[in-house]
């Protein structure tokens, strides 16, 4: 069982060289803002989970290379979610729609292009999904959508969503 709040604030902490510490040395700010509600905890390894949220907040970061802010939130609908949100450059429809492909990146010098990949693949393998919103020149939020067990059983909670609603990307 993992404890989402824990894992949150266990990738804000290790990501924070790249979205505070370096982006000061140059002059720039960028806020966290976390809004974390309690939600019920969710299977799978505590590790892979921080990785994922990790890897997007220093996405966020570096869609924000004059600064801004990154929200992350907690809260239950339909399953357990996180969402990050940054103030970035967001994405365009083309990019949008390659970026949970492997070796698709923006940055090619500095980056794989293997993160959302991964990320992707890790949440799905939890039984859950991944929603982008995106605004071109307003930012970016994934949400993370992850089954929860229903209290009292061995049962998981029923998301009652469809599966391609729960990793739909939309661009608005």
């Amino acid at each position: 069982q993992i404890d989402l709040y824990a894992v949150v604030k266990e990738a804000v902490e290790i990501t924070k060289s790249k979205w505070k510490d370096e982006v000061q040395e140059k002059g720039i700010h960028i806020g966290m803002i976390l809004n974390l509600e309690k939600v019920p905890s969710v299977a799978g390894v505590a590790s892979e989970l921080k990785e994922v949220i990790a890897n997007m907040i220093v996405n966020a970061a570096e869609a924000m290379p004059g600064g801004g802010r990154i929200e992350i939130r907690t809260f239950e609908r339909e399953g357990a979610c996180i969402q990050i949100s940054d103030s970035g450059m967001g994405m365009t429809e083309e990019v949008r729609k390659k970026i949970f492909e492997p070796f698709f990146t923006t940055q090619p010098f500095t980056h794989t292009g293997l993160g959302l990949s991964m990320s992707y693949g890790i949440v799905r393998r939890l039984g859950g999904g991944i929603e982008v919103e995106s605004r071109f020149g307003e930012g970016t939020t994934f949400t993370l959508t992850l089954p929860i067990r229903v209290e009292g059983s061995g049962d998981w909670a029923d998301l009652s969503v469809p599966k391609k609603k729960r990793h739909e990307a939309r661009i608005l």
